[in-house]
C-alpha cells in the first residue's frame, strides 16, 4: 500500500480494484464492448440516484451518487487497461485551451462569436480570460441565434453563463495504446 501522504484517488481506486480481484486490463488496445456496456449500466444506476437526490433535495444522495459514478468510470478504465490519469490529463490540458491567453486570441474569439450573433460577456484575466454566454440563447433551424426558443428544429445552444471556447481550442489527443508489435494489425475490439 502507498503511504497516505502520496496516495492519490487513482492509486486508492487501483488498490480497491485489485482487492476486489479486478485485475488491470492487460491489453488496453483491445476494446471489450460488453465490459464497457456493463460498467455504463452501473454508472446509469448511480445517475438515477443523483436524480433522486435532486428530486428529494438530498445533498448526501447527490454526493454519494456522483462519487460512485467516478468510481465506476475509473474502474472501467482499470479493467480495460487504460491509464485513467493519463487520459484525464489530456482532457484537462485541452480544457485550458478554451481560455484566451492573450489579446489576439480574445479579439479573434470575440469576432467569431459576434459574427454568429451570440451575446457574451468577458471575464477573468490573461492567461485565463474567457467569454461566457450573456443570456440563454438558442440556435434556430435557420442558423440564426435567438434569445428565446424559436420552435421546431432549434437547439438550446448557449445557456446563460456557458463558457464559450477560444477560437484556438484544441480537442484532447485521445488514442488507444499501441498494441505489442506481434499484435499490430489485428482487430482492436472484443
Amino acid at each position: 500500500m502507498v503511504p497516505a501522504q502520496v496516495r492519490t484517488i487513482s492509486i486508492a481506486l487501483r488498490e480497491k480494484n485489485l482487492a476486489f480481484n479486478n485485475p488491470f486490463g492487460a491489453t488496453g488496445h483491445v476494446v471489450d464492448w460488453e465490459l464497457i456496456r456493463r460498467q455504463v449500466g452501473s454508472i446509469d444506476s448511480e445517475r438515477k440516484e443523483v436524480q433522486e437526490g435532486l428530486d428529494e433535495q438530498n445533498v448526501i444522495k447527490v454526493i454519494d451518487g456522483l462519487i460512485d459514478m467516478v468510481v465506476f468510470i475509473e474502474e472501467t478504465f482499470h479493467k480495460q487497461g487504460w491509464d485513467f490519469d493519463s487520459y484525464m490529463m489530456k482532457v484537462v490540458d485541452s480544457l485550458f485551451t478554451r481560455f484566451c491567453k492573450n489579446e489576439d486570441q480574445l479579439r479573434r474569439t470575440e469576432i467569431a462569436y459576434a459574427a454568429k450573433g451570440v451575446q457574451y460577456v468577458v471575464e477573468g484575466q490573461f492567461p485565463t480570460k474567457c467569454l461566457k454566454s450573456a443570456v440563454d440563447q438558442w440556435l434556430g433551424a435557420d442558423g440564426a441565434v435567438y434569445d428565446n426558443d424559436p420552435g421546431e428544429g432549434s437547439t438550446f445552444e448557449w445557456p446563460a453563463g456557458k463558457f464559450l471556447k477560444c477560437v484556438d481550442y484544441e480537442q484532447p489527443d485521445i488514442r488507444l495504446p499501441e498494441p505489442p508489435l506481434h499484435l499490430q494489425g489485428e482487430q482492436k475490439t472484443v
